[in-house]
C-alpha cells in the first residue's frame, strides 16, 4: 500500500485511487443510516463519499490490523459495513435485507472475509470516495492513474473460471457441485490456473482476484475432502451421491499442496487465516501434512494457538509414522512451547504437555 495524508483528515491510498476518510464518527449505524452518513458527509473540501465495496474494504483489511492501525488510529475490531446493491445478493431471497459486512477483528476466524447480515444491525462505517476520473480539488491531492490489470488467464473449460470468479462463497461452490456435470468439476480440479496465484499482498494489490480465487479454491478442496460427510450429515444441499469427490479431491490437493509449500513471501493477513482454517479442516480428516504445510506457509500468525497446532500436527505425524526424525521435529516443536520461548495460550501448553508425554514413549 502506497498512500499520502491529507490535513483534512482523510487518506489516500495511490495504488487503487480511493481518498478515505480517517478518523470515523466511532458510532455503530444500520445499513441504510451508514449510507447516509457517507451521502451527507462533507470532508476535506468533498462532498462525494460512498459507502465502500467489499472488495475496496477487502484491499484494505490485507496489510493486517496494526498496520491499518497506525493510518486509522480509531479502527474498531468489528464489522464495517460493505455497500450491498440487491442486483449483488442475487441469490438470497431476502437479498433487500441484508448487506454484506467485512470483518476487522484480527482475533476473529473471519478477519477479512464477507459475511451479510440483517441491514437492521448495527456496525460501522468507514466513508471512501474516487479520484480516478475525477477533477482534483486540492493541489496536494495525487496524481492518480489506475491500476495495472494482469492479463486473464487463459479461461478453463466452459467459461468454468468466469463462473467462479463470480461465486461468493460455499453456496455458490455447492451450486456449481449441483449444477455442473462430473466432466465440468474434474476440469476445474485439473485445470484450475493454481500457478498463476500469487498471496503475497502487492501481488493482490494489482489483481484482487488472487485472493478471492485461492479462498474459493481451498474451500473447494475442503468440500471435496468432507465430501462423504457432508452427503450424510446436510442433505438437504442436495449433492449429486455420484459425484467422484475423492478422486477430484486428490487430483486437486495433488496441486494446491506443492503451491502451497512454495510460498516463501509473507502471505497477505486474511489468507493467512484463510490457510489456518484450511489447516483446521485438513486435520479434521487426517491430513496432517498437509494441514502442517499449510500452518507453516502461514507463519507469522496472529493466532495465538497457531504454534500449537504446529505441534499437533508434528505429533499426529510422529505418532503416525514413528519415524526417528518426525519423533524429533515433533519434540523439539513441543520443547519450544513448554520453555516459553514461543508463546500459546495457557491452556495450549497443558496440552502440549500431555502430547509430548506420548512422544517420548515413542522416543
Amino acid at each position: 500500500m502506497t498512500y499520502k495524508y491529507h490535513d483534512k483528515g482523510t487518506f489516500t491510498d495511490t495504488t487503487t485511487g480511493l481518498m478515505w476518510q480517517v478518523n470515523e464518527d466511532g458510532e455503530k449505524k444500520k445499513y441504510g443510516e451508514a449510507l447516509m452518513y457517507c451521502q451527507m458527509l462533507d470532508l476535506g473540501g468533498y462532498d462525494d463519499w460512498r459507502v465502500p465495496t467489499k472488495e475496496e474494504l477487502q484491499r484494505l483489511v490485507h496489510p493486517g490490523f496494526e498496520i491499518l492501525k497506525q493510518i486509522f488510529p480509531g479502527l474498531q475490531e468489528e464489522r464495517y459495513w460493505a455497500s450491498s446493491p440487491e442486483d449483488e445478493l442475487y441469490w438470497a431471497e431476502n437479498s433487500g435485507k441484508i448487506a454484506y459486512t467485512i470483518d476487522f477483528d484480527p482475533g476473529s476466524s473471519n478477519y477479512g472475509r464477507a459475511i451479510t447480515y440483517y441491514r437492521t444491525y448495527s456496525y460501522f462505517v468507514r466513508a471512501v470516495r474516487d479520484l480516478i476520473g475525477k477533477k482534483a480539488k486540492k493541489e496536494d491531492e495525487p496524481s492518480i492513474s489506475a491500476p495495472v490489470q494482469q492479463k486473464q488467464e487463459k479461461s478453463t473449460p466452459s467459461g468454468l473460471l468466469e463462473y467462479l470468479d463470480k461465486c461468493e462463497g460455499t453456496d455458490d461452490l455447492y451450486e456449481m457441485l449441483r449444477t455442473r456435470s462430473v466432466s465440468d468439476i474434474e476440469d476445474v480440479c485439473r485445470t484450475f490456473p493454481i500457478d498463476t496465484l500469487r498471496l503475497d499482498w502487492d501481488s493482490i494489490q494489482r489483481d484482487f482476484r488472487m485472493s478471492k480465487r485461492f479462498e474459493l479454491i481451498t474451500v473447494l478442496a475442503q468440500i471435496l475432502i468432507r465430501y462423504d460427510e457432508i452427503l450424510t450429515t446436510t442433505p438437504e444441499l442436495r449433492l449429486p451421491g455420484s459425484l467422484p469427490a475423492k478422486r477430484f479431491a486428490e487430483i486437486l490437493m495433488s496441486r494446491l499442496m506443492p503451491f502451497i509449500s512454495t510460498q516463501h513471501v509473507e502471505v497477505a493477513e486474511s489468507l493467512k487465516i484463510r490457510l489456518y482454517d484450511f489447516a483446521m479442516a485438513l486435520m479434521q480428516s487426517d491430513r496432517n501434512e498437509d494441514a502442517l504445510v499449510s500452518l507453516l506457509a502461514s507463519r507469522p500468525s496472529t493466532k495465538e494457538d497457531h504454534e500449537f497446532w504446529v505441534f499437533a500436527c508434528r505429533h499426529n505425524i510422529a505418532t503416525s509414522t514413528k519415524k526417528p526424525d518426525d519423533i524429533s521435529a515433533a519434540i523439539s516443536s513441543g520443547d519450544a512451547i513448554i520453555s516459553g520461548k514461543v508463546k500459546v495460550p495457557e491452556d495450549k501448553v497443558q496440552g502440549t504437555k500431555q502430547l509430548m508425554n506420548k512422544l517420548k514413549e515413542l522416543n
